[in-house]
């Protein structure tokens, strides 16, 4: 997903998960950061992430976001309910 807000423009890759969300989704949302151009991306789950994927996010800048954090989001977005 992509989205558009002020003239930014970051993506996020969104896994719905029953394991945790692997190196491979970091992976993802670092290629599509370089596809699509956007000037920051991440990795939007309901799963935990292993150290392997933590360790390849911190090295790319991608950001790995949990379902915690979604009401936050929304609010950054669309302002509180």
């Amino acid at each position: 997903m992509i989205a558009r807000r002020d003239g930014g423009s970051p993506g996020l890759r969104c896994k719905l998960r029953s394991g945790a969300a692997g190196a491979k989704a970091v992976q993802e949302a670092h290629a599509g950061k370089a596809r699509y151009g956007v000037e920051a991306a991440g990795v939007l789950t309901n799963a935990p992430f292993p150290v392997r994927a933590r360790d390849l996010a911190a090295a790319t800048g991608i950001r790995l976001l949990s379902r915690h954090e979604i009401p936050e989001l929304f609010d950054k977005v669309f302002g509180p309910a």
